[in-house]
């Protein structure tokens, strides 16, 4: 007697599913689906929807974390759209895209066993990167020669974004010195400023930048370096040394001369 494990749609656990995507204006962007599922999905099994605002009508270009109430619309094939679902592989094309066509979209596959497995999809806009959020002097960081900012990345336009961060002393006409570092994808990223001068006040600034471009600067945030104590007392030790040997001088000199007095006077 033959066995048959019948079981709901689920991703295919072999190949990966990208499912957020950075694309320029008048490109094509093709969404695929890589299904496992017994029995296997007909073409019919495949809905691809995209989401719209319901409150202004039109498609949503970037999420934002604020919660809203959302619709979607379900795709059909025109001179704009392309579906190809077959077996268990189901893909979604969106040909010369234009600003409307950025934002989220989901495919929901069902083989009328359990429930259907819903899979949603991000078209961001390829550009340049947003400017860095939150850009500050790590509290306590300073010290006589170094300092530690960190920041938010922005949206990487689609692209890898390094962060460039610019600093100088807080005068007119003073060398400019960079920082750059990749982005770690992390919530906040952040950066250490060394070789700096002790006591000394500086200005910072930072942006962003990929492959299309760069972000704004950020505001400039000034610092001090702390006081070097450790070169300070050194110096107060070589004060010190300097003022003793002269003292043994005088002091040598001073024997000197008053054997050289006794001796005259023998004479």
């Amino acid at each position: 007697m033959d066995l048959h494990v019948m079981y709901a749609p689920i991703p295919d656990s072999t190949t990966p599913i990208k499912s957020e995507f950075g694309a320029p204006v008048s490109s094509n962007v093709t969404l695929t689906f890589y299904a496992d599922a017994v029995p296997i999905p007909n073409a019919s099994g495949y809905t691809w929807s995209r989401c719209i605002n319901t409150t202004e009508g039109k498609q949503i270009a970037n999420s934002s974390d604020v919660e809203r109430s959302m619709v979607y619309k379900t795709l059909v094939e025109n001179d704009k759209i392309t579906i190809q679902s077959k077996g268990l592989v189901s893909k979604l094309t969106l040909h010369n895209i234009t600003i409307i066509d950025y934002g989220e979209y989901k495919l929901t596959v069902q083989n009328g066993i359990g429930i259907s497995w819903e899979q949603s999809y991000t078209i961001w806009r390829e550009g340049r990167p947003s400017m860095p959020s939150e850009f500050a002097i790590v509290a306590g960081s300073a010290t006589h020669f170094s300092v530690v900012v960190s920041w938010k990345g922005g949206s990487n336009g689609g692209s890898r974004q390094t962060f460039q961060v610019e600093y100088t002393i807080a005068e007119p006409n003073k060398e400019v010195f960079h920082v750059s570092v990749e982005d770690t994808e992390q919530e906040n990223e952040n950066a250490t400023l060394t070789q700096l001068s002790s006591n000394t006040e500086y200005t910072v600034k930072m942006t962003s930048s990929n492959i299309h471009g760069t972000s704004g600067y950020t505001d400039e945030i000034n610092f001090r370096t702390m006081q070097d104590t450790t070169r300070s007392e050194q110096d107060v030790y070589s004060h010190y040394e300097i003022a003793d040997r002269v003292n043994m001088g005088r002091m040598i000199s001073a024997e000197n001369h008053g054997t050289a007095g006794t001796g005259n006077g023998n004479g």
